[in-house]
């Protein structure tokens, strides 16, 4: 899910989270259009894949940089 509403996934792809329990249809989204996203989720670019787990949100930095930070336990 998009945290603040601004970046909206293009699909959805299949990905393996044992900690969810096996397979989930994780949103995609294109580093590019990215500001903040709760995982599962999958950020993708023309070089590059980023899986992010349940339990931890992505976003945008500078230099086109993503951040990834778990959520307290």
């Amino acid at each position: 899910t998009a945290g603040g509403g601004a970046a909206r996934p293009g699909r959805r792809r299949s990905a393996y989270f044992p900690e969810a329990g096996g397979y989930v249809e994780a949103p995609v989204f294109t580093r590019a259009g990215l500001e903040e996203v709760t995982g599962p989720a999958i950020v993708e670019d023309a070089e590059s894949t980023i899986v992010v787990p349940p339990g931890w949100t992505a976003r945008l930095a500078e230099a086109m940089s993503v951040i990834l930070t778990e959520a307290a336990r």
